[in-house]
């Protein structure tokens, strides 16, 4: 907390937040008296569990805590940001998500043929590129493929697959 009402963002110090986490080995939350919602959704990213805001029907209204306090459609947006931050925050494991694996296809790349080869050809460093789309061999396995030879004709431009090599 930062008992200044409103209180203004470069007297938050959420790295405090931290540092009771660690000398206290606790939950850590945040009494936050920002007039906006960001320093609370900061402070759920760094891992507060507990989030107090102000909440009134008006800011218009008499009294001390109106006019820093959230309106009821601030505080629907505060809670809001809040639950798609926590989805966001995942799991900590870097996996591939399969809401990616269109994009990787489109934006990943794989080993392509600079020119058509024939079946029986070995294929060349040179006649070797990586681009997109990401359909066949992994550019990983650029420098074992040198040597290997066609099992079928291939146009160049094309991307190579395991199936397109002598096994």
């Amino acid at each position: 907390c930062t008992a200044v009402y409103p209180a203004k963002y470069e007297a938050m110090n959420l790295r405090a937040m931290q540092a009771m986490r660690a000398e206290f080995d606790c939950l850590v939350g945040l009494s936050d008296h920002n007039m906006e919602n960001i320093t609370a959704v900061a402070a759920v990213a760094m891992g507060a569990k507990v989030v107090e805001k102000h909440i009134t029907l008006a800011r218009a209204m008499e009294g001390p805590d109106h006019k820093f306090a959230l309106e009821p459609a601030g505080f629907h947006q505060l809670v809001d940001w809040i639950r798609k931050t926590e989805l966001a925050l995942g799991s900590g494991q870097k996996v591939v998500d399969p809401s990616e694996h269109e994009s990787r296809r489109i934006a990943n790349r794989s080993v392509h043929l600079r020119k058509g080869l024939r079946a029986g050809d070995t294929i060349r460093s040179e006649d070797l590129q990586v681009k997109r789309p990401y359909l066949g061999i992994e550019p990983r396995h650029l420098y074992d493929l040198p040597g290997r030879r066609l099992a079928k004709d291939v146009e160049g431009d094309m991307w190579l697959t395991w199936e397109d090599l002598v096994p």
